[in-house]
């Protein structure tokens, strides 16, 4: 079992005060010269100590100097971004889980042109007008990773939606715009292969198909 620090100090004391009373009682030069040298030994350990103790004080004391005040840390602009951001986050996040539901239902009842589905492109161009504060936050996170902002933009699902369900009712300008206004604010992300710009072009030849189809009716 190794000693602790002050179990060695009073056992090199004990040593200490056990030789020079050997000293005393048998006046040996031998003895004499061996408490002399534990002595000097005993003083230089001490003052080695002593020495350690003021350059771990030194180097304290210089870290203290060049501290950085926890406020200024990355973890604590994190949580600010996070606090400051929290309500539009949240309101977000709302409308996507209702914009999720409603669109299963009316989906689910194959009603493109629904009064349902009507309230599913109500709330997702509600939830659009909030992406420029969405963008905002992304930006801030990526700036305070020192990272591209490419790595910190979300899958935006509101723009992908309403493009699917303009497309499905076969309103491929709006369809078109959407994916445009996506792709500009920068959430061109959207899960598939193609991304954004991938369903506009597929859009836009539906477009043009479309135009087509007319011009030879007429």
């Amino acid at each position: 079992m190794k000693k602790s620090k002050k179990q060695k100090i009073l056992f090199g004391l004990g040593i200490f005060f056990l030789l020079g009373a050997l000293v005393m009682i048998t006046e040996d030069i031998m003895a004499t010269i061996t408490f002399g040298i534990i002595s000097i030994i005993l003083l230089y350990f001490s003052r080695k100590s002593n020495l350690n103790i003021k350059e771990k004080n030194k180097v304290y004391q210089n870290s203290s100097n060049n501290y950085v005040p926890y406020g200024n840390s990355k973890i604590d602009d994190y949580f600010r971004v996070e606090k400051e951001y929290s309500k539009v986050l949240k309101e977000h996040y709302n409308n996507i889980e209702k914009i999720n539901m409603l669109y299963t239902i009316a989906n689910n009842l194959a009603l493109p042109n629904s009064k349902e589905m009507q309230k599913v492109i109500d709330l997702c161009i509600k939830d659009i007008e909030l992406a420029p504060q969405i963008l905002n936050y992304c930006k801030e996170m990526a700036n305070n990773y020192d990272d591209d902002l490419e790595n910190h933009l979300m899958n935006y699902v509101s723009f992908q939606r309403l493009a699917i369900i303009y497309e499905k009712q076969k309103e491929y300008e709006k369809a078109i715009n959407i994916c445009k206004l996506a792709i500009d604010l920068g959430f061109y992300k959207d899960g598939t292969p193609g991304q954004m710009p991938g369903r506009l072009a597929r859009l836009i030849k539906k477009q043009n198909q479309q135009k087509k189809k007319l011009e030879k009716s007429e």
